[in-house]
């Protein structure tokens, strides 16, 4: 059986041979009686620990007397010590019984003959290294080899004295001499005045009184006096030695009041305006430009037809023929004045309305109210299902065609393939009954449309212009519209059943009558050159123009049956 015991401590390493060769770091070897596995510079799990710096023991307690030490050769009870070291030639030393150290021999050294079971003390010295001292327990039957290193011995650099730096008696501070200038000395209230310290000998606190209730502590202080006055102003200027004062003086003066202006009496306005045109035929528009002197405020224009402004420069819009006083009252302050003007409205030569139809997305219209049409201008707009309309879309007294298909007008600019530019508008839906007239009087025609007995009636802007049921209105009544009594502004109707009924401008009826019969189209317009809007209807390809009093103006064949009629000032 062989033993091998490792101690690792304080970076030293020991390594412990018995019978006379090393053994592998992981075999299992005994310490004080105990089987143990070492590791590769792991330290001795029994304990083994340094008993001073450089001092090693076993497990039980570290003790100065070791039995018989003589050296005799190994038999069976004996052990011995094989010492290497790192540097060589180290001088080894063993403990005495007397508490001295006895001389053995230069490393590596070999000692036998020791008995095993107990501890030796040895002790291993070289110049300029530390000694190194164990405790070292002897297995019987056993070489024990231990292996180590010494430690070079440092010497510590010194620490210099520092040189003492000498204590400086301090210069006296003398007490500060207070001083200060202030910039101006003198002025008007509200007065804003800067001062500024010029004393001397170092003051480090600064205590200014301004004579009106009122202090700084700041070295440099700004002060306003909001009041007239002599004011004594004192600045305090304080050091570790002690401090001074000094006095100043402010002279401050009431401001002079200024003088309140008297305003300028403003004059009443003299009123005067220009018009653009003074005349023309209905619907007329006309431009006002206020010319008024002495810078009116507000304005009030009677426009001699009931209706009124109070725009500067307002425009307004003449539908029926007449002299019309208009008056305008400018306004300020002083007061105001009134100057009339004139404008001179006179009624427009009525032209015939003819007839056409549409058939299939082509619209066909004819030059006269004859049969065949005279001369009949053909082109494409549109498509199958669509419902025709006609109109003055622009104010230029020439009528244009248009279509209403799925909620939506295109109203076209041209009577010609393709209408021209097209104007389009979302306004109803499908299903409902599109209509023209010009609703405002404003000589220019807008749409709508006629839905469950209920007329919806567009603005010139795309709002609605107005929306009312029609007393005499049923879902299956077919609208029609026109200028029934000639004032310039477009009513509406329904053809039921062969029977008209022709609304007034307030609301009630016009007129009513039968002329045509169930399943006919109406259709209206100004068949003697009167200025106002007969009806008539068209029926199996023929056209049947009414009076006004419910006769019959013409009668001819134009278009075919399924066709649909329009009415219009084509040229």
């Amino acid at each position: 059986m062989r033993k091998i015991n490792v101690i690792v401590a304080m970076g030293f390493v020991i390594l412990l041979c018995l019978a006379c060769s090393l053994v592998s770091a992981s075999e299992s070897v005994v310490v004080n009686g105990v089987p143990a596995k070492f590791a590769s510079g792991t330290s001795d799990p029994q304990g083994i620990k340094p008993l001073t710096t450089l001092e090693l023991c076993g497990t039980d307690n570290c003790f100065s007397g070791y039995g018989n030490s003589t050296i005799s050769p190994l038999d069976n009870g004996e052990g011995g010590l094989i010492i290497t070291s790192t540097p060589t030639g180290a001088s080894v030393y063993y403990l005495n019984t007397n508490g001295g150290y006895t001389y053995l021999g230069i490393t590596p050294y070999r000692w036998g003959g020791l008995e095993g079971g107990y501890y030796y003390t040895v002790k291993v010295s070289k110049s300029g290294y530390v000694d190194q001292i164990w405790r070292l327990l002897v297995d019987s039957g056993y070489w024990n080899t231990y292996d180590y290193q010494l430690v070079p011995v440092t010497t510590p650099t010194p620490t210099p004295t520092p040189t003492p730096t000498p204590t400086l008696t301090p210069t006296p501070i003398p007490i500060p001499v207070a001083g200060f200038t202030a910039t101006p000395l003198s002025g008007t209230a509200p007065l804003t005045v800067t001062f500024t310290d010029t004393s001397t000998n170092t003051p480090n606190t600064w205590r200014w009184d301004f004579g009106d209730g009122s202090s700084s502590t700041s070295q440099n202080p700004s002060h306003i006096y909001t009041s007239a006055g002599s004011f004594t102003v004192t600045l305090t200027a304080t050091n570790t030695a002690g401090s001074s004062t000094v006095p100043g003086y402010i002279t401050v003066s009431s401001p002079t009041p200024t003088p309140t202006p008297t305003p300028t009496p403003i004059p009443a306005p003299v009123a005067s305006f220009t018009a653009t045109p003074l005349s023309g035929t209905a619907p007329l528009t006309v431009a006002f430009t206020d010319t008024s002197t002495n810078t009116p405020i507000s304005w009030n224009w009677l426009f001699g037809d009931d209706s009124s402004s109070t725009e500067k420069n307002p425009t307004h819009i003449y539908t029926s023929a007449g002299t019309f006083t208009v008056r305008l009252t400018a306004t300020n302050s002083a007061g105001s004045s009134t100057v009339p003007g004139y404008i001179t409205v006179s009624s427009p030569t009525p032209t015939i309305s003819t007839i056409g139809i549409y058939r299939t997305g082509n619209f066909y219209l004819a030059s006269n109210n004859t049969n065949g049409g005279g001369s009949v201008n053909a082109f494409n707009y549109g498509m199958i299902g669509d419902v025709p309309i006609a109109g003055d879309w622009n104010g230029d007294g020439i009528s244009t065609v248009g279509i209403f298909r799925n909620g939506i007008f295109y109203l076209a600019t041209r009577n010609t393939p393709g209408g021209g530019t097209v104007n389009a508008y979302s306004y109803g839906q499908t299903g409902d009954k599109p209509i023209a007239g010009d609703w405002n009087g404003d000589g220019k025609t807008e749409v709508g449309f006629f839905r469950n007995g209920m007329f919806y009636l567009m603005s010139s802007t795309g709002g609605t212009y107005d929306s009312f049921n029609y007393g005499y209105g049923l879902t299956d009544d077919k609208p029609i519209a026109g200028d029934w009594n000639g004032d310039g502004k477009t009513e509406v109707g329904v053809f039921s059943n062969g029977w008209f009924y022709l609304r007034s401008s307030t609301g009630g009826t016009y007129n009513y009558f039968t002329y045509g019969q169930t399943g006919d189209a109406p259709v209206a317009g100004d068949w003697n050159k009167d200025g106002k809007t007969e009806v008539g209807v068209f029926h199996n390809g023929w056209f049947y123009l009414s009076t006004s009093t419910g006769g019959t103006y013409a009668q001819f064949n134009y278009g075919a049956t399924g066709d649909e009629p329009v009415a219009g000032k084509w040229t």
